[in-house]
Order: C-alpha cells, then sequence, then structure tokens
C-alpha cells in the first residue's frame, strides 16, 4: 500500500513537470506528464505520466479534474484501471498534494470517504 505526496508545475507548452515520494522511496523522484491532446484548463485535463521505479519505467494516463473548494482531484489510470488516486490544491503556480493506491482506499471505511474517493483519514 503506498500513501504519498507530490508537486507538479505546469510548463508554458501545457505538460507537467514534477517529483513525488511516499514512504517506500527514501528520496523524491521526478514524474513528468505531456497533455493528451488539445482538451483542457491550466492543470485540468488527460496526460501520459512517466516516472521511474526500481524496476524500471512506469507509465499511466494521469486525469485531473477541478472539484468544488479549489481543489483537484486525481487519477492514475493503468491498463487495468485505476492505479493510484490524489487530491491536491495550487499554491504559487504549483499543484501540490498527496495521493494512494487503490489497494488503500478500498480499506478505508465509506463513511471516511469523500469527494468521490478521496480520504479524509485513515482510521483502523
Amino acid at each position: 500500500m503506498i500513501n504519498g505526496r507530490f508537486y507538479f508545475r505546469l510548463t508554458d507548452s501545457g505538460n507537467l513537470v514534477g517529483e513525488f515520494s511516499n514512504q517506500s522511496s527514501p528520496t523524491q523522484s521526478a514524474e513528468s506528464a505531456n497533455r493528451i491532446g488539445t482538451t483542457g484548463i491550466g492543470f485540468v485535463g488527460e496526460y501520459n505520466s512517466v516516472w521511474m521505479e526500481d524496476d524500471g519505467p512506469s507509465n499511466m494516463v494521469l486525469v485531473i479534474t477541478e472539484i468544488p473548494g479549489r481543489l483537484f482531484s486525481l487519477t492514475w489510470n493503468g491498463t487495468n484501471g485505476v492505479v493510484f488516486r490524489g487530491e491536491g490544491f495550487l499554491v504559487d503556480g504549483l499543484l501540490i498534494g498527496n495521493y494512494w493506491d487503490i489497494d488503500l482506499e478500498n480499506l478505508i471505511p465509506e463513511a471516511n470517504r469523500r469527494r468521490g474517493g478521496a480520504l479524509t483519514r485513515l482510521n483502523p
């Protein structure tokens, strides 16, 4: 189960560059994402996201949507569906937030979820 944090910066060409870390990573790692198509405003849109793991590169489709409260919902989709979900907000032009894998989300009782799956707290 993975629980981590990230930031993304939007480039002038509409792509994303950033870093992430989680309880399994001793340091921050780079992640970059190329926008798919021309739809979306600002950070909102679909991206081909790539990052390195111990066993090589990983690639998923990242979908960013805006949600009420000036927040953003992020979903990283693999070939078999959702792998990670996240939530973030803007600070000085950066999208900063946290993310978790779907296995962790499935352990959280429905009463502790909000906005379609985002975690509010981790309770046994």
